[in-house]
C-alpha cells in the first residue's frame, strides 16, 4: 500500500456511481454492509488511511482478488461500512482477469472517461445491431484507454442490456435493493498507475438518504 499511496487520491476521485444500507449483505466477500469500524480497526493489520482515501478510512494490505494481491480501502458513514475499494497497481492480467470475474455475475452498464460518459443501456437500445454496439463500445474504450482514464461501471446481475430498459435508472430500478453496483477504474499518469475495483450499494444508500429527507425537519 506504501507504494501506491499516492494513486489514491486521483483514482477514487474517478467517477463514483452510488452507495449502500442493510443487514448483512457483502460489499465484497466477508464485508458486510453496515459493519461498525470497530470491528475492523482493532485487528491486527488495518491502519489509517484517510489522508488518501478519506475522512475515517481504513485499509488493509494483501487482500487477494482473482489470484493478485490488492489494498482493501474501507470507508465509512456515521461508523458504519459503506463502502469498498480494492487498489493495485495496474497490470493486464489483473485487469482482464478482474473484468473477467465481474462480467460472470455483474452487467456492463456504463463507462466513463476524464469528460464524457458511455451509456450503454442507451447504446444497446438505439443501436440498430450488435455489430455497431461493439464497434461504438471498442472505440471508447480504446480512446479511454490511451489517455490513461477509464471507468467501467457494473451493475449485480445477469443480461440488463439485453432487456432493452430505457435507460441506465430504469435499469437500476429493476434489480434488487441489495444489488451491487462495482466501478473497475483503469487510470495512469507518468510513471503512476492504478487499478481500482470499488463496491457499493447503490439503491441501498438511496433508500437511507430518502429515509433522512423524510424524517421531521430540525426548527432552528
Amino acid at each position: 500500500m506504501k507504494k501506491i499511496a499516492s494513486l489514491f487520491g486521483a483514482a477514487l476521485a474517478l467517477p463514483l456511481i452510488a452507495t449502500p444500507a442493510a443487514a448483512e449483505v457483502k460489499l465484497f466477500k466477508k464485508y458486510a454492509y453496515g459493519a461498525p469500524v470497530s470491528e475492523f480497526n482493532t485487528q491486527p493489520g488495518y491502519y489509517d488511511c484517510s489522508a488518501d482515501v478519506g475522512p475515517g478510512a481504513i485499509c488493509l494490505d494483501d487482500v487477494e482478488f482473482v489470484g493478485s494481491k490488492f489494498t482493501a480501502a474501507l470507508v465509512f458513514s456515521g461508523d458504519k461500512l459503506y463502502m469498498l475499494s480494492l487498489i493495485r497497481e495496474f497490470d493486464n492480467d489483473t485487469y482482464t482477469k478482474t473484468m473477467g470475474a465481474l462480467a460472470k455475475s455483474f452487467s456492463l452498464v456504463a463507462m466513463a472517461g476524464a469528460d464524457s460518459q458511455l451509456n450503454l443501456v442507451d447504446l444497446a437500445r438505439k443501436s440498430s445491431n450488435a455489430g455497431e454496439f461493439t464497434a461504438a463500445i471498442n472505440n471508447y474504450e480504446s480512446v479511454g484507454l490511451n489517455a490513461g482514464n477509464l471507468t467501467y461501471s457494473f451493475i449485480e446481475g445477469p443480461n440488463l442490456l439485453a432487456r432493452k430498459h430505457a435507460n441506465a435508472a430504469v435499469a437500476l430500478a429493476s434489480v434488487p435493493e441489495t444489488s451491487r453496483s462495482a466501478d473497475l477504474v483503469v487510470y495512469s499518469g507518468g510513471v503512476e498507475s492504478a487499478l481500482v475495483v470499488r463496491f457499493t450499494f447503490p439503491k441501498l444508500e438511496a433508500k437511507k438518504i430518502e429515509q433522512a429527507m423524510a424524517a421531521p425537519a430540525e426548527k432552528f
